[in-house]
Formats: C-alpha cells, structure tokens, sequence
C-alpha cells in the first residue's frame, strides 16, 4: 500500500521538476492515485485469500447433479450393508469435479457408504475386478454385487448422463442394495 503511492508521487515529482513552480495539487492527486490502486490491489489478494478458504458451492443450475433426491438419500440412509463407491477418473477432471459432492452428500446419508476416488490406469487390477472398462465409470459394490455407470470423461459429452445421475445411481443403488429374492415352487 505504500510503494505504489510513493512511485506515483516520484514519478509526477520527476515530470515538474523542469517547472518553475512546484505543482503540489498533481502530486497530491498522484500519491492519492496510488494509494487507491495499492488498497484496491490488497483487497484483491484479502478477497482471494478469503475465497479459498470458505470454498462454497452453490448448484443454481436445472439438472441439479450436486444433490441426490430425496428418494435416493432415503434409499442410501436405509442400505445396512457397507457399500462402496468408487470413481475412476483421471486426475484434476470437470466431470469428477461435478460429480463428487453428490457422493459426498450420499455418504453423509449413511456410515455404511464410502467413496473412493481411483485412476482407471493406477489400480487396472481393482478396476478389472469392479468390470471398469476405462475412466469415466461410476461403480457401485456391495459384497459381491456390483452395477457400473460410464459417464466419461468430457464435460461437454458427458452432460446428458449428469442430468440423469440422480436417476441412474437411484436404480443401481436399488439393484446392489436389496436381497436377491427367491421364489420356491412346490408341487403335490
């Protein structure tokens, strides 16, 4: 905040020194210049500062894909069985990015679910055994169960699979979670 006025006040006293008179109104519009810019530049840098420390997201948007509905928060805080979810994408990806707090909010709904984030190509024999065929899958696993949703990778190729995420893990959340059931036939 100071180095910046003091070069605006040097650099006006520079221009009128060949002037016979000492304009001190344009070298105290200078400094005052400077000052303005220094405190606004410092507020830039307290704003930035604040900005990444309360990290605070707000989904304004139709599909919605950062909250899971109310139906599927039901069905997650009902699941008993430990249930893993885990997201193959590479690392520093838009579609993870867009994806992860709706997992998140998932495993707030219920101890039992944990979230993994893995790179298809660090862990191929995890992936190999969870039938991820490449990045961009979704793979839910309880036991032995296992179901798979492949958004991708791409943001822009991948937003009408994020528009029915809710949907999606809604029906394959209800396909690991519940019994197998067993109908017995008897004869006689």
């Amino acid at each position: 905040c100071t180095v910046i006025p003091l070069g605006f006040r040097e650099v006006s006293l520079l221009g009128s020194a060949a002037a016979a008179k000492l304009e001190l109104q344009r070298i105290q519009s200078a400094t005052e210049a400077g000052l303005v810019l220094g405190l606004a530049t410092s507020l830039i840098f307290v704003l930035n500062f604040l900005a990444a420390e309360h990290n605070v997201r707000n989904d304004l948007s139709y599909a919605k894909t950062t909250a899971p509905s109310e139906a599927t928060l039901a069905l997650a805080g009902s699941i008993t069985d430990p249930l893993e979810v885990v997201l193959f994408f590479p690392a520093a990806n838009d579609v993870q990015e867009e994806i992860r707090p709706y997992f998140d909010a998932l495993a707030k709904a219920n101890a039992a679910i944990t979230v993994r984030e893995l790179d298809h190509d660090a862990e191929p024999t995890l992936a190999k055994e969870l039938k991820a065929r490449k990045n961009g899958a979704v793979v839910l696993r309880v036991g032995e169960k296992t179901e798979t949703y492949d958004i991708g990778t791409d943001i822009d190729k991948a937003s009408k699979k994020l528009r029915k995420l809710d949907e999606e893990v809604h029906k394959r959340l209800l396909k690991v979670s519940k019994p197998q059931l067993v109908a017995y036939v008897t004869t006689g």
